[in-house]
Parts: structure tokens; C-alpha cells; sequence
């Protein structure tokens, strides 16, 4: 392995992601407010891709050797930038598969300590190591969503959720379900100045969201539909069946310790790849389903061993009430085995649920 002193040694990376489809591109954040994308070396991405068994690949990088290493700011917070991911642009039947470029343009959201969602596409292609240089590049941003920083982001894929839903957490100890606008991938179309997402349901976790795990994920056609009474005086049926998408959500919550929730999203009308229609939106709420207090200090981790899933014709055979049980009980009456853990106490914690 080796070391990639990309940054001024003061500075701190406060959260990074792979680039889902290019495997020598990390997207960074950092605590003077920068998101940036990092090119790795060739010869230390092959010490990674030997080390993780990718394929069998020499290199003569080496702990001591430090090399320049090639950097671009796609966008400046005015405080911390605390989190960062890259967006889908479009659906995929083959979820394994998603788009992450489209028109040889990637998007990437990001959330900092000055409340600001910021929404960046840039060129696949661009080199560039200033914005300035680059007036392909253009950034949305909104300010108005969040009371407090953004410190968790979650774009949902797509299938089995509907396209442009977003979770978010902040200091201001919401979880939040947003409607990203549909945006041109277009090079020569700019972004407007201001994003404008659509809140769809928020919720009060008691504690600051962290991170934002999905445990599990169901779709069914949608029970009779609660969420929208009119239907239920409606005099024909729907000529289509809504479809629902249930999420099992692992929340770490900072000094609220950790919280199990329900997402629940109904879209009108069957989601489909191909589908043209853009009319519609999903319906969306949050439930907690437990709570795990047991930390004295803050929670800023947490994962899952899910238990194993049923057979595919025992699968098959569940009806949607069952489903919803199965979501709360653990499949077959087996349960998740969670890690949980906190910053000051250095207290780690295993639990079931």
C-alpha cells in the first residue's frame, strides 16, 4: 500500500466515497468546507485491487513514498463539509448497473455544517483543478431544508424505489424524505442556481443523523391506500395498481443512540424504467420501529447482519400483511444482529432486533 497525501496535513477528510463506476476516483469532503474529487495513481490502485483479490497486479508502492496526487474542488462550503455521494441519473433494470453518467456528466450531492445541499455536475471527462476554469460545471444548492448542518445523505436506487428520492440527516436531529427536480445531464444545458427538492416526510429522531443504513427493502402493490382518502369515495378503481416500497432504515442518532425505521413509499402508478410519465410523485412516511438508548455518548456508527431470506417460492407465497411483519420480527422469526458504537464512552455495543 501507500500514502496519498492529497490535502495540507491541517485539514481533515471528513467523509469519502468510490466513484460507483470508476474505480481511480474518490470523492472527498473536508473540514475547510471543500468537496473534491481525487484521482488515484495507477500503481497504488493496483495495490488495492491485489489486495482485495481483484485481480493479481504488482506495485512498488510503499508506506514512506508520498506522491502528488491529482485533485479538483467541485465545490466550496462556507463551514465543514460533512458528507458527500454520487447520484444516480437515471433508472436501471439491472440495479447492479445504475447510471452514474449520463451524457459524460457525473452529479454529485454534498452537505456541510452551513446547511447547504449542494447538487455539482461536472464533465466525466473535465481535469480542470479550478470551477473557474470549467464553465461546464454547475452547482444547485438549497439552504432553506435543513435548521442545521447536513451530515447524512442517501439517494434511494431506482428500482425498487421510485426515481429522485433522496434521505437526509442534519444536525437539527431530522430525518427527512426528499423529491429531488429532475435536472438536464445536458454539457451545454447549466444548472439552475437553486435546488429545489420537494419535502416528503420528515421526522423528529430525538439526536442528530448521523448515518443512514438500509437493512432491508419490500415492494408490493400498495394496500388500500391511506395516504390518499379520496380514493376510498372514489366511484371506479384506479385503473392502475399503486405500488408500495417499504425500507428498513438503521439510523445512528448521535447522543439519541440508534433508531430502527420504517420507510414506507407509494407511487401512483407502477414505476418503470420506460415510463414517460412525470406527473406523478411518491407518497412518503417515516415510523420508528425501536430505539436503541444504551449509549452514554454519541452514536456515529452502526451496522447490520441481516438473517437470511426465505426460499424464493416460500418468498412468493407471503402475503403483503405478512411482509410487514416479516420487517418487524426478523425473517422467520430470526432477527438482526446489530453493531452499534459511540465516540467519548469507546462503548461497543451488539444487539438484535
Amino acid at each position: 500500500m501507500g500514502t496519498l497525501q492529497a490535502f495540507d496535513p491541517s485539514l481533515i477528510v471528513t467523509y469519502l466515497t468510490w466513484h460507483p463506476q470508476s474505480s481511480d476516483k474518490i470523492c472527498v469532503t473536508l473540514t475547510n468546507g471543500d468537496v473534491v474529487m481525487v484521482k488515484v495513481p495507477p500503481r497504488y490502485l493496483g495495490a488495492l485491487e491485489g489486495a482485495f483479490g481483484l485481480r493479481n497486479h504488482t506495485t512498488n508502492a510503499r508506506d514512506e513514498e508520498v506522491e502528488e496526487v491529482e485533485t479538483e474542488v467541485l465545490f466550496t462550503h462556507a463551514l465543514e463539509a460533512w458528507v458527500t455521494s454520487f447520484l444516480p441519473l437515471s433508472a436501471s433494470t439491472d440495479p447492479s448497473n445504475t447510471p452514474y453518467t449520463e451524457n459524460n456528466t457525473t452529479a454529485i450531492l454534498s452537505g456541510g455544517d452551513d446547511t447547504v445541499l449542494a447538487l455539482t455536475h461536472i464533465p466525466s471527462t473535465n481535469t480542470s483543478s479550478s470551477t473557474t476554469d470549467n464553465p461546464a460545471m454547475s452547482t444547485s444548492t438549497n439552504r432553506r431544508i435543513h435548521g442545521a448542518g447536513i451530515t447524512a445523505l442517501l439517494p434511494l436506487p431506482s428500482p425498487p424505489f421510485p426515481p429522485n428520492v433522496l434521505l437526509t440527516g442534519s444536525y437539527d436531529d431530522h430525518l427527512r424524505v426528499l423529491l429531488l427536480p429532475s435536472t438536464s445531464t445536458s454539457s451545454s444545458t447549466p444548472q439552475p442556481p437553486h435546488l429545489r427538492p420537494e419535502i416528503l416526510h420528515g421526522l423528529n429522531l430525538g439526536g442528530g443523523v448521523w448515518r443512514i443504513a438500509i437493512l432491508s427493502t419490500t415492494t408490493s402493490p400498495a394496500p388500500p391506500d391511506v395516504f390518499s382518502p379520496e380514493r376510498q369515495h372514489a366511484s371506479s378503481p384506479a385503473p392502475e395498481t399503486p405500488q408500495e416500497t417499504q425500507a428498513t432504515l438503521l439510523i445512528s442518532t448521535m447522543y439519541a443512540g440508534a433508531h430502527i425505521v420504517r420507510l414506507r413509499l407509494i407511487l401512483p402508478h407502477p414505476h418503470s424504467s420506460t415510463s414517460t410519465n412525470t406527473t406523478t410523485k411518491p407518497t412518503a412516511t417515516l415510523s420508528i420501529l425501536a430505539h436503541f438508548p444504551s449509549h452514554t455518548s454519541m452514536v456515529y456508527a452502526a451496522t447490520a447482519q441481516p438473517p437470511p431470506r426465505p426460499h424464493p417460492q416460500q418468498q412468493q407465497k407471503l402475503h403483503t400483511e405478512e411482509i410487514c411483519i416479516e420487517s418487524e420480527r426478523g425473517t422467520q422469526g430470526k432477527r438482526n444482529n446489530i453493531i452499534s458504537s459511540s465516540f467519548y464512552d469507546r462503548r461497543l455495543c451488539h444487539w438484535e432486533w
